[in-house]
């Protein structure tokens, strides 16, 4: 033991194993009386239908052949072979309720809250302040597009692991030896085979070593200080520090080259924005994340991507703001956890933060899953110290915490109301962006299949205010007009997806689409040519094009049948 930090250490208090059962009983209830409501939603048709309903491989076998091809296969564009097994154990285990999957969610929801109450109690021997950034955790409205989202199971599994890997970092830190940081890199690898957003764990072990391990300059003034604990690991230079770590950062790199191989299919061959947008966004959405942290409101699933409309002097604002928060943290260094919380904020947001952009997404609400345990610290230990130092009593000190506590597990109620399904998901994010054309896309297809056609209609031309020249937006106006027998307007929507379009088996139904509506405008030659270019496009050979979306047409049975029967017909 150190003889600078002998006497504190000394005085540190010993907490029984009740002072660590009962907060983690309190968490684990708390948590599924919050998200219970989760248990009664069906899957979401974003992303849940390729991961579980419509994917043969997971409704397959749980065999050698799955479990070989989920290891040398990207999933989902992802290489994620840990959530394609668990998925497919949930299939093996509850079929395709809906309810059961979600409960899962909900479990490992709550497993991961208790773990990282366990792991900050452990590591800085406070019951009180550990306990409070694992409530605000688990209770936090920001999360529950990662609970109420079936598919997002990757991000909860994957974030056990990373807190597993901290935990068996203790262990190793305390009595260090290869067979400890062994243990560490397997929860490692384990982690990112569930989704790699925890490959910035190196680097989160680095700051866990500047506080609260204190094996990092062991020897500066108040060292301990944001600690009680009576453990002291081993401190160590940071080249040592960062020279144990290189199997891992090793790890890290082969995950990113990995993982830039698997999503190359989903990436554009242009970015659709130049760097200096996707940089400008990342530094706007880094203030946009502080302000939902404090104050959850207008949370939605998909927050559209400003791309040229960005407002640079938000972008200069935000930068202001993370300059001086940076600034601040680094002055007041004697309280290391504020450097520790704010960094580990601003380092795993980085995987997410959108400067390799590949989506339409500014930011997500789901990526911030992991990252504000950052922001938890900094507000738990430093609400704590300044109420400490103003001699306020403990009693209002936890009534306050406890009404926080309230009020944050009925926003989250609330907010689990807008996932009830997919209408409610999608219209939310219409009334969160107002000029969100996906949002209204979707929003538009799904009341044309509920047969509300003018809602819909009003959806899509908005849509196409914002993106006339989507071949989806296009498709949806041309059904839409088609169901509702405005032929004339449909047909000029439905050659503009074809333009478009690069998804051979869907323009083939399209061109079949394109002949019913001349059929049905008694123009019988061009009726005939859309059949004929549909069969071609159906008979030639070649690879069959990605999925496309699923396009439902209600008009008479014999003519969905298929394009050829109505072609002869025609041509006779």
């Amino acid at each position: 033991m150190r003889p600078a930090v002998a006497s504190k250490l000394s005085a540190a208090p010993h907490f029984r194993g009740a002072q660590i059962l009962l907060p983690s009983l309190v968490l684990l209830l708390a948590t599924l009386v919050a998200y219970y409501p989760v248990h009664y939603h069906p899957f979401f048709t974003q992303d849940d239908p390729a991961y579980i309903t419509r994917n043969s491989r997971v409704l397959g076998p749980l065999n050698w052949e799955n479990t070989r091809w989920a290891f040398t296969h990207e999933y989902c564009l992802n290489y994620d072979p840990i959530t394609f097994l668990a998925h497919s154990i949930n299939v093996r285990m509850f079929q395709l309720d809906p309810t059961h999957h979600h409960d899962v969610n909900i479990a490992f929801h709550a497993l991961n809250a208790v773990l990282l109450f366990w792991l900050l109690k452990r590591c800085t021997g406070y019951v009180g302040r550990s306990f409070m950034v694992a409530a605000l955790f688990a209770l936090h409205p920001i999360n529950v597009e990662n609970v109420a989202w079936i598919a997002e199971l990757k991000t909860l599994l994957s974030t056990t692991f990373f807190f597993l890997a901290l935990a068996a970092y203790w262990n190793y830190a305390v009595r260090p030896n290869r067979w400890r940081m062994a243990v560490v890199g397997l929860l490692y690898v384990i982690g990112i085979l569930a989704k790699p957003q925890v490959i910035t764990l190196p680097f989160v072990l680095l700051l866990w070593d500047y506080w609260p391990l204190h094996r990092m300059l062991a020897g500066a003034p108040d060292a301990l200080r944001g600690t009680a604990t009576t453990e002291t690991p081993t401190a160590r230079s940071i080249p040592a520090l960062i020279q144990e770590k290189a199997p891992l950062f090793l790890i890290a790199a082969l995950d990113a080259v990995i993982t830039l191989l698997s999503e190359h299919k989903a990436a554009p061959r242009d970015w659709p924005y130049t760097f200096s947008i996707r940089l400008g966004n990342a530094i706007l959405s880094y203030s946009l994340y502080i302000g939902k942290a404090f104050w959850p409101a207008h949370l939605s699933y998909l927050y559209p991507h400003p791309g040229y409309a960005l407002r640079w002097r938000l972008v200069w604002a935000s930068l202001c703001l993370l300059l001086a928060i940076t600034a601040l943290v680094i002055t007041q260094r004697r309280r290391r956890f504020l450097a520790v919380g704010w960094f580990w904020f601003l380092g795993t947001m980085v995987p997410m933060i959108g400067l390799v952009q590949i989506d339409l997404p500014a930011y997500a609400d789901r990526w911030a899953y992991t990252c504000f345990v950052g922001i938890y610290l900094v507000v738990c230990w430093s609400a704590t110290e300044w109420a400490q130092g103003r001699h306020l009593r403990t009693l209002s000190v936890r009534a306050a915490g406890v009404l926080a506590l309230i009020a944050l597990a009925l926003l989250t109620r609330h907010q689990i109301g807008f996932w009830k399904d997919d209408l409610t998901v999608w219209s939310h994010s219409v009334e969160v962006n107002h000029r969100n054309w996906r949002a209204d896309m979707v929003v538009g297809n799904i009341l044309e299949l509920h047969g509300h056609h003018d809602d819909a209609l009003r959806h899509l031309y908005r849509a196409a205010e914002d993106a006339p020249d989507d071949a989806e937006v296009n498709l949806g106006i041309a059904i839409a007009e088609h169901q509702r027998s405005n032929l004339e307007q449909a047909i000029p929507h439905y050659q503009k997806f074809l333009a478009l379009s690069n998804n051979r088996d869907l323009k083939a139904q399209i061109w079949a689409n394109l002949g019913h509506a001349y059929g049905d405008m008694n123009d019988l030659e061009h009726a005939a040519e859309c059949y004929r270019t549909s069969i071609r496009l159906r008979t030639q050979p070649g690879p069959a094009s990605p999925p496309g979306p699923v396009i439902h047409w209600s008009g008479q049975w014999w003519r969905d049948i298929g394009p050829y029967l109505r072609y002869v017909w025609l041509s006779h």
